[in-house]
């Protein structure tokens, strides 16, 4: 009889504890996954050239000798920009992120950068953009190579022979300067000669043969003119910033900035000056503004298209409309479709509601 009754009692508390640990475990609630809705980053791409001056030996004869005035006498460098053109790629956006709840946010499939895309439905492949952050690098620019010390070495010592015997002379500086201007002005005169005599001449010339003979001396005339006048030699070169467009900002952002002497550098270095980015819209939502509560805890965004301009010492050097999916319209995923039976995707670039569907199950079909 005793053995009845602790049996008894054995199963009420076993029934009244699987009651309690059954109603503690619908009690908890379905987790999900903190994840992040995409912003845009434009990358602007940027093509700029330097031109190195190597100043000729003679440049100080210049204007004595052929008349050329105003040839600078030091080596010099300048930068330009020559183009600018605009990419733009997503990533995660560290001030919207979320946590999910209830069956949906179970469901919720990510981008291996953490962005959400889609619900009850997997991550399509390709899905996180190929640009990546720019890294800047500094321009190395080649030593430019001159004739200028072939041509200064030609002539230069010349021999005098007298009663006590041979002796050897450098020529001075001018000297030498007033040898190559007379160069200049012979193969000047010996191209003259040149043409007037096939003018001259009765006999059908050989064009071609003359014509390379003309630029020959064409040729030479300019080596010995660039002891005078210098060469300049371009260098080509690109690099890319990245620039995170935001509305909330009173001021314009400074994107990189430039120097005639050392080219595009990165916004930090002071030696040169701004670049400003500037956004624009057409209307006037508030930007990145959130429309809604979610109870799943589960949002997409509606990008809104935003007018990008570059500027530089007050004048615009690029601009380019661009959909910006940080200054758009957060709004909440329709709870409807949050029950486990929609498949619901988003766009990873924007966070836009791309689409859903109803997912048939075999049970759904026996019905």
């Amino acid at each position: 009889m005793r053995t009845k009754i602790f049996l008894a009692i054995a199963l009420v508390l076993s029934i009244g504890i699987d009651a309690s640990a059954k109603r503690k475990k619908e009690e908890v609630p379905i987790d999900g996954l903190v994840y992040s809705l995409p912003r845009t980053v434009v990358k602007v791409n940027v093509k700029a050239q330097c031109t190195q001056y190597v100043a000729g030996p003679y440049a100080k004869y210049a204007e004595d000798y052929l008349g050329i005035k105003d040839i600078p006498q030091t080596d010099s460098k300048s930068w330009k920009i020559t183009d600018i053109s605009f990419d733009h790629f997503s990533e995660a956006d560290p001030e919207h992120q979320y946590k999910s709840k209830g069956v949906g946010g179970s469901l919720v499939s990510l981008c291996s950068n953490g962005v959400i895309a889609g619900i009850n439905t997997t991550a399509p492949q390709g899905a996180v953009e190929t640009l990546t952050h720019s890294s800047y690098i500094p321009p190395v620019l080649e030593k430019p190579i001159t004739h200028f010390t072939e041509l200064t070495m030609e002539g230069r010592f010349y021999t005098v022979t007298d009663t006590l015997g041979t002796h050897t002379y450098t020529k001075t500086e001018e000297q030498m300067a007033q040898d190559a201007a007379n160069t200049i002005i012979d193969l000047r005169q010996q191209r003259y000669d040149l043409l007037a005599g096939i003018l001259d001449s009765g006999d059908m010339p050989d064009t071609k043969t003359m014509q390379a003979a003309a630029d020959k001396l064409e040729s030479m005339e300019k080596k010995y003119i660039a002891l005078f006048i210098g060469m300049n030699f371009t260098s080509d070169y690109e690099c890319s910033f990245d620039y995170t467009p935001s509305l909330i900002s009173e001021d314009d952002a400074i994107v990189f900035r430039f120097s005639e002497q050392a080219g595009p550098v990165p916004a930090n270095d002071l030696s040169g000056a701004p670049v400003y980015a500037e956004l624009s819209t057409t209307s006037g939502v508030n930007s990145g503004i959130l429309s809604g509560d979610s109870a799943s805890g589960l949002y997409y965004r509606i990008p809104r298209m935003g007018k990008v301009t570059l500027s530089y010492a007050g004048k615009a050097l690029a601009s380019s409309n661009i959909n910006i999916a940080q200054i758009g319209t957060i709004l909440p995923i329709p709870e409807e479709l949050l029950n486990g039976k929609f498949e619901v995707k988003l766009d990873p670039r924007t966070g836009v509601l791309a689409g859903s569907k109803q997912v048939i199950f075999d049970d759904d079909s026996k019905r």
